[in-house]
């Protein structure tokens, strides 16, 4: 975290006043210096922490706060404050699915979710099943509260270590799944240092335990086609 990107968190705070930022900052150099604003809280997690720990040890932070949803807002990404304020969410759900900007080189696109099924649920599974990495990235879900004590973040697979997370919390039928329109969240591809390090062969096997654990065997063939192309054109 350095000085520029937490500016921009403090411009965030500033424009949603109702918002509480709860900024993690695992380093061991201490910040020059921290926005002194009501909604804006530095924690420090161990630096040792692995990726899925440091999720884990935000969602403990999370139970500490009074508030009604939650999101992530990882490192390098960015908010459309406006689109975020005006967003409204369904009067029933325990999970929000929204769109999302990817940003690739100064080049803006839409993620809509993909709508094939009226029953979210069944729409998630279909998904999987043909390929699409749909409960992923983690960013573009927001959660009701209560959904901090369900959720839990598997070490064996870090890399699909979200969808497995995202996966085991729809298991319970009482967690409800709602699609929004509300792309207030620019996901920077540049941004993505853990991804971008990954090798193909890597990413499959992951990929491979990931879809046969839930039995989409023909999800993964279309996904290690998807990730062939897209290492091919890149």
């Amino acid at each position: 975290m350095d000085f520029i990107h937490l500016s921009k968190i403090a411009g965030y705070a500033t424009k949603l006043n109702n918002v509480l930022f709860i900024v993690s900052y695992q380093e061991s150099e201490p910040l020059d210096s921290v926005p002194e604003l009501n909604n804006i809280t530095l924690v420090s997690p161990d630096k040792q922490m692995s990726r899925t720990e440091h999720w884990t040890f935000i969602l403990t932070k999370i139970k500490l706060y009074e508030c009604h949803t939650f999101s992530f807002l990882f490192y390098g990404d960015e908010l459309e404050c406006g689109i975020f304020a005006d967003m409204v969410l369904p009067r029933y759900g325990m999970v929000y699915s929204n769109s999302y900007l990817i940003c690739k080189e100064g080049v803006f696109s839409f993620k809509r979710n993909i709508r094939i099924l009226s029953d979210e649920r069944k729409n998630i599974n279909l998904l999987m099943n043909l390929g699409l990495a749909t409960v992923a990235p983690l960013q573009k879900f927001l959660f009701k509260k209560e959904c901090a004590e369900r959720i839990s973040f598997p070490e064996g697979n870090p890399y699909f270590s979200d969808q497995e997370a995202i996966m085991s919390l729809l298991s319970h039928e009482e967690i409800s799944l709602r699609y929004v329109d509300s792309p207030f969240y620019i996901f920077n591809l540049n941004q993505r240092n853990i991804e971008n390090n990954i090798n193909l062969i890597a990413k499959l096997k992951m990929a491979k335990r990931f879809f046969k654990k839930y039995n989409f065997k023909f999800g993964f063939l279309l996904y290690a086609i998807l990730q062939l192309v897209k290492s091919v054109t890149r």
